[in-house]
């Protein structure tokens, strides 16, 4: 199944043709990525999961892989530096037992596109470059009926490493769209100390 038409996503089965239209030339360097991710999530996971191109209002676009049953609770998996979304393949399947998975290459990380990146922004500028991105592609997946099923807001969030920080930068930005953040070996957030935690029960 290709492009159904809808400008704001285009759903590709890996299985098939990667890419079509635009993409065919423009962005011909994704194919080896979306063939590899394929590969490693089904050598790791049985279930049946579709990948998908969400296209952003800014023209940029995020690829993602989405595996479990309509109707679960919706869950955000997002990975961490230098990885892709197929990091979390020997995980997909046992999330799915209870949760839609929407797995999502952050923007400039692996089958999702480059957008410029400015040398020289703020810690703050640097995070926005990426929770914006992330915002859109979740109204965009919310608004948009190309997914073939609605996507539910607030939903869960997981971040592992990097992904885990600008998770928490996402959930403290956009709180109302935040139900569960889960965050997995998160960098740049300081350990709670041993006195501050509740006593057992």
């Amino acid at each position: 199944m290709g492009y159904d038409g809808d400008d704001s996503v285009k759903m590709t089965f890996l299985n098939e043709d990667f890419l079509k239209d635009e993409y065919e030339e423009s962005h011909s360097w994704r194919r080896p990525l979306l063939e590899a991710q394929r590969n490693v999530i089904s050598a790791f996971c049985s279930c049946e999961w579709e990948g998908h191109t969400v296209r952003l209002s800014s023209g940029e676009f995020m690829n993602a892989v989405v595996a479990g049953k309509v109707g679960n609770p919706e869950l955000v998996v997002m990975h961490g530096f230098g990885n892709g979304l197929a990091f979390w393949a020997s995980n997909l399947e046992a999330l799915t037992q209870s949760h839609r998975v929407f797995l999502l290459d952050w923007i400039g990380c692996a089958g999702s596109s480059r957008k410029h990146f400015q040398l020289g922004m703020s810690a703050e500028e640097t995070e926005n470059f990426f929770v914006e991105e992330l915002r859109d592609c979740i109204l965009q997946m919310k608004e948009s009926s190309a997914l073939g099923f609605p996507f539910q807001t607030p939903f869960s969030l997981l971040g592992h490493s990097l992904g885990g920080f600008l998770s928490c930068v996402f959930a403290e930005t956009y709180p109302e769209m935040v139900k569960d953040l889960v965050l997995a070996c998160p960098v740049g957030i300081p350990r709670t100390p041993m006195n501050k935690h509740p006593p057992a029960s």
